[in-house]
């Protein structure tokens, strides 16, 4: 299970060879207008009615009108963060209580998290649910590259220091690049949430996300990396505590650049002044991890993009691309406007790949080792 605040993702894999046989997307948990379900199957998608599907327990439900529960023999679920566990772990009630505690880190993720393993235990008792936590992969970043300039007991009493997120996701281009004979890997997975992460020899070397999902690149709604000072002159300015989360967490980002409440697509089709000042600042934000991780690399084999607009967004691969020719980078101009799966022109130093994200996969797998299944 992969969720968000309104959304819920589930990929049914048979086991021992994590055969994936079905998955469901459900969006728009909760609504008034009510939650939509996608289908995909056989290399097919389609539009399912889902009347009645409020909450993670509908959700889980409503997979079980298409399976057996007794044929389910764990759920995996690709959660976030813990102050107690950082792998792989069973989804105890303290483990979910802890989960909680750090909503305030985590606000868009924890919760919902928390929620769905409660609601999933109880359509399933009985069931191994399992936590694959995103900051599993970062754990070989590291100690100068996790550390911040702060008091040192603070990172030992508080855990303040850098966690790194999509774990799953940069673990899975990662290896999709190290299939092809590449060993310094730049990961770009750029959606809703965006990060970039660098991998040598399939281990995490550094990411652009901090402490909190909150910092690195620019986000769809969330700010991204700023400065400390700006929290404490915002108050002297008068805006109250509130005023100043939402911004950094819910109207800022593209969204609050550009003024737009909708995706990346809407952006791009706006054209306003402001939507492309919002355009410009994420590639530079992107761009600006890209050297630094070229840097601390060594050098570059491959450049990989996942995620909604990752896989999607030519012009936003191009404007990357083109910012680190000096790197050798070249793309092919057609194939990268098909979405091909490998963009690299011939004359490319660097590899190029669009990597479809399958995070679900890596959790299925890691359960299925953890569970000894």
């Amino acid at each position: 299970m992969n969720v968000g605040s309104t959304s819920c993702k589930m990929k049914f894999f048979v086991l021992p060879e994590l055969a994936e046989v079905f998955s469901l997307r459900f969006e728009c948990l909760g609504a008034e207008e009510g939650a939509t379900c996608t289908l995909f199957e056989g290399g097919g998608r389609q539009e399912v009615p889902c009347r009645g599907v409020n909450t993670y327990r509908d959700a889980v439900g409503f997979l079980l009108r298409r399976v057996d529960a007794s044929c389910i023999a764990a759920v995996g679920f690709k959660t976030v963060l813990s102050s107690r566990e950082r792998t792989v772990a069973m989804l105890t009630d303290e483990l979910v209580a802890d989960m909680r505690s750090l909503a305030i880190v985590c606000p868009a993720h924890n919760p919902p998290y928390a929620d769905a393993v409660e609601q999933c235990r109880s359509a399933l008792p009985g069931v191994p649910l399992v936590g694959c936590f995103e900051t599993n992969f970062h754990r070989t970043i590291p100690l100068c590259n996790r550390i911040y300039g702060l008091p040192y007991e603070w990172a030992k009493k508080y855990g303040v220091q850098k966690n790194g997120f999509h774990g799953a996701s940069h673990e899975y281009a990662s290896s999709v690049a190290a299939a092809r004979g590449c060993d310094k890997v730049i990961c770009c997975h750029l959606g809703g949430s965006s990060s970039v992460c660098a991998v040598s020899g399939g281990t995490s070397l550094d990411v652009s996300f901090g402490f909190s999902p909150q910092s690195g690149v620019i986000q769809l709604y969330r700010a991204g990396d700023t400065d400390n000072a700006i929290v404490p002159w915002l108050r002297q300015c008068g805006l109250s505590e509130e005023e100043i989360e939402k911004g950094f967490s819910v109207n800022g980002g593209l969204r609050g650049i550009a003024g737009i409440r909708g995706d990346m697509r809407e952006i791009l089709a706006d054209g306003s002044t402001r939507s492309r000042l919002a355009v410009d600042a994420y590639v530079a934000s992107i761009v600006r991890y890209v050297g630094a991780f070229y840097a601390e690399l060594g050098g570059l084999d491959a450049l990989t993009f996942s995620g909604g607009i990752g896989e999607n967004a030519p012009f936003i691969r191009r404007r990357v691309c083109e910012a680190v020719r000096h790197f050798g980078i070249r793309i092919d101009a057609a194939k990268n406007e098909e979405n091909a799966q490998d963009i690299t022109a011939e004359s490319s130093a660097v590899r190029v790949f669009v990597v479809p994200a399958d995070e679900e996969l890596v959790v299925a797998a890691k359960t299925a080792a953890f569970l000894q299944l």
